[in-house]
């Protein structure tokens, strides 16, 4: 089973002491993408005008006891959320090879393949040795 679907892959060599120098793995690195989806919340205060009408009966017996009093409300205008979802790129990265030399007790300089991952922000940008 692939455990790398639609990802990419790439073989790191180097170079082994002997009579001729020549290239042989060292390593596979691979990556792909993957898609999160998270649920956010986001309390928005959102305005209504309404007409409130109150409308207090009257007793022409009771004069000074309390009335009956009923409210009547009209919504007229209220405010209404329009929100757009827009992707927004957070870094650009880079996966590439890079050529380093090493020395051998032998004597002999030799060639090596190492990942280095490039970041816009620059807070990576040494090669990383696996």
């Amino acid at each position: 089973m692939d455990d790398n679907p639609g990802g990419q892959k790439l073989i790191l060599k180097e170079e082994v002491p002997s009579s001729q120098t020549h290239r042989v793995p060292i390593g596979v690195v691979d990556w792909h993408k993957e898609t999160i989806t998270e649920e956010r919340t986001i309390t928005v205060p959102v305005r209504r005008e309404e007409l409130v009408v109150k409308w207090k009966y009257l007793d022409r017996d009771t004069a000074g006891t309390e009335s009956k009093v009923e409210t009547i409300r009209f919504p007229l205008r209220e405010e209404r959320l329009d929100y757009q979802v827009k992707p927004f790129d957070i870094q650009d990265v880079r996966i590439y090879k890079q050529m380093v030399q090493e020395l051998q007790p032998t004597g002999v300089t030799l060639k090596k393949e190492v990942l280095a991952i490039e970041k816009d922000e620059g807070i990576n940008k040494e090669p990383i040795d696996g």
